[in-house]
């Protein structure tokens, strides 16, 4: 199976992020992003969104999801993020419920068949 290398499909993801700065920043106002304390994002490939939402709000503490473990691993060596990681699909996570103030899933579905 081929592998994109990550830190291509990481600047690929920078690139159009760009797209769709304005409406991100218009959900993340309506989504109280400024005043929430915990995240789940499913699908955080190479963490663009993750650095994004610690830039505008330091103190959350977020908790990045993906299926891919290798893309987890590129993030881990690659990137200086103060969050936690699990390797793991978005259907069965071992959190309760209400646990998260927000979830979000960027780009899990241009990967989705």
């Amino acid at each position: 199976m081929y592998r994109p290398p990550y830190d291509l499909l990481d600047k690929i993801y920078f690139h159009l992020m760009s797209w769709t700065e304005q409406t991100r920043k218009f959900l993340y106002r309506k989504m109280n992003l400024f005043h929430s304390q915990r995240i789940l994002e499913i699908g955080c490939g190479t963490g663009r969104i993750i650095e994004e939402i610690i830039a505008i709000n330091p103190r959350i503490q977020v908790i990045g999801v993906d299926i891919d473990k290798d893309v987890l691993i590129y993030v881990i060596h690659n990137k200086d993020l103060p969050i936690d990681f699990l390797n793991a699909s978005g259907e069965f996570l071992p959190f309760p419920d209400d646990f998260f103030d927000i979830t979000l899933c960027n780009w899990l579905f241009i990967w989705l068949k």
